[in-house]
């Protein structure tokens, strides 16, 4: 998959992080737009019901017109946004291992795993009400270019894991995005990955400035749909269903290389040989990286 040549020139994306609450705006928002060589990012919150949901992605994106080069949802998707209660490959492809611990990521076949697949597939109903492009990558699992995000691991694989950097603990249960957040800006991590996916552009906000836990969600989301827009990525999965994450020249290193390359490889093989009717694999860049 090539860059398209109006993405230099100029584009947006759209991240989305689910959020359900019956009692406040906990779905994020994050439009991520490039235009004369300065990236720009703005936030939105949403409600749980269906028309406030909508509302406030139209509301997002009406300043930015134009067609959305991506869109990147927080939760489990299926091709054609089919919901179903079963397990997926890349559910066991990012739970295993040195992912266990690590803020895995929430199968679907578990009742909050499997409300999560309903909640992501409405919102990304809900975002291909308006203009997004046509899917250009090989792995795609609808006509546009809408995927699933996991904040958690799009943070967690850019962070290192060596002596002199131990992976990052939550102090509370479940805040990874929130622990991983700051650690990668501190490091201008993030500015590495973006230097990656839009050379020469200046980033006008300060990523310290994010300190909302929506804000940041969908702000990675955001970032995952930016990377699969330009055609730098890896995706993690099989036919059921794949999960995006950063340009692999991001991971953070530890013990050699990167500890999330390492982890996959493992795991590609377990699960190819505890699943062996799928075909586990990991794409880089819209190319076979990692197979069993």
């Amino acid at each position: 998959m090539s860059r398209g040549p109006h993405l230099s020139a100029g584009g947006a994306v759209l991240g989305i992080d689910v959020g359900w609450s019956l009692r406040g705006a906990t779905t994020g928002l994050c439009l991520v737009q490039w235009r004369d060589g300065v990236v720009t990012w703005t936030f939105g919150r949403a409600r749980h019901d269906k028309e406030h949901r909508r509302a406030a992605i139209a509301a997002l994106l009406a300043p930015a017109g134009g067609e959305l080069g991506a869109v990147a949802v927080d939760g489990p998707l299926r091709p054609d946004l089919d919901c179903r209660c079963t397990y997926r490959v890349c559910d066991a492809l990012l739970s295993r291992g040195a992912f266990q611990r690590r803020g895995k990521v929430a199968p679907t076949n578990c009742p909050s795993g499997f409300r999560l697949h309903q909640e992501a597939a409405l919102l990304a109903e809900l975002a291909l009400e308006h203009p997004v492009a046509a899917a250009r990558h090989r792995r795609a699992i609808h006509a546009r270019a809408v995927v699933e995000a996991f904040p958690n691991l799009c943070l967690g694989v850019m962070c290192d894991d060596e002596d002199r950097a131990p992976y990052p603990r939550p102090a509370q249960r479940r805040h990874w995005t929130d622990t991983l957040y700051p650690r990668l800006a501190e490091r201008a991590k993030l500015d590495v990955l973006m230097d990656l996916l839009l050379p020469g552009h200046r980033v006008a906000g300060a990523w310290g400035a994010v300190t909302h836990h929506e804000d940041r969600a969908a702000l990675a989301c955001a970032v995952t749909a930016l990377g699969l827009a330009v055609g730098r990525y890896v995706a993690v999965g099989a036919a059921d269903g794949w999960v995006v994450l950063p340009a692999a020249e991001a991971w953070g290193g530890g013990g050699g290389g990167a500890w999330a390359e390492r982890a996959l490889r493992e795991n590609v093989a377990t699960v190819a040989r505890d699943f062996p009717e799928t075909r586990p694999a990991v794409y880089r860049d819209d190319e076979v990286w990692i197979a069993a």
